[in-house]
This record gives C-alpha cells, structure tokens and sequence, in this order.
C-alpha cells in the first residue's frame, strides 16, 4: 500500500514540474510523471490543492530574481577558470572568450544604468538627474 502524499508535496512538484518539466521534477521528488499528472488534475479537483499550486508559483515568481546574483557569480568563477584552461590560439576557445566577455560586458552596463536610474544620478557628470 502506498503512503499517501501530503497537499504541500504534491503541490511542490506540481510547481517544479512547471519550471523543469514532468520528468526533472519526478526525479528530483523521486516519483512517478504520472504522479505529477495526477496531481495535476486535483487542481481542477480541488480549490485547496489549486490555492497551495498558486500560493507556490507567486512565491517562486517573486524570489527568481534573488538568485540573479549568485548564479552571475558561480558563471564568472566557471568563465576564470574555462579562460585560465584555454589554449591562447584556438579560434574556437578565442571566439567563446570574446562572446563571454561581451555578455558580462552588456551585463556590466545593465547594471550601471539600472543603478543609475535608480539613484537618480548621471553618471558622466556625476550629478543628480
């Protein structure tokens, strides 16, 4: 017989299911796609199940930001190292360094233009806007 599965944890991987896909999610909650299928009907089924689902999805919605910076942080630790291992004269590894270096320049920008929007400030002149 099976040990039935709480609301919350069904409602959990419903929720990785959205962002992984069904078969990421079985695996990370060590279940069964049909499961989460499953599951996935109590929705229409349920407005409790429907309510933890939703509950779930805005909170992930909101805090997908917070991991922004250290996930650009772990990239820039993995993009030094790849840099340091790179033969110097593989068009290649050139071509995947300049690409690199292009999108944390562009990353870089977006950062001061942001912060500078923000604080009101011009950064040329150093003044307030």
């Amino acid at each position: 017989m099976r040990t039935p599965v709480s609301d919350d944890k069904k409602a959990q991987a419903i929720v990785d299911a959205v962002y992984v896909g069904d078969t990421e999610a079985a695996k990370r909650h060590s279940i069964s796609t049909k499961s989460i299928q499953r599951w996935r009907l109590e929705i229409t089924e349920s407005p409790e199940m429907s309510n933890k689902v939703q509950l779930l999805l805005k909170k992930r919605d909101e805090s997908w930001a917070d991991e922004i910076p250290a996930s650009l942080h772990a990239g820039i630790v993995w993009l030094k190292d790849a840099f340091a291992q790179a033969r110097k004269n593989d068009p290649d590894a050139i071509r995947a360094v300049t690409e690199a270096m292009s999108v944390l320049a562009e990353i870089a920008m977006t950062r001061e233009v942001i912060d500078a929007r923000l604080t009101g400030q011009d950064r040329q002149a150093g003044k307030k806007a």
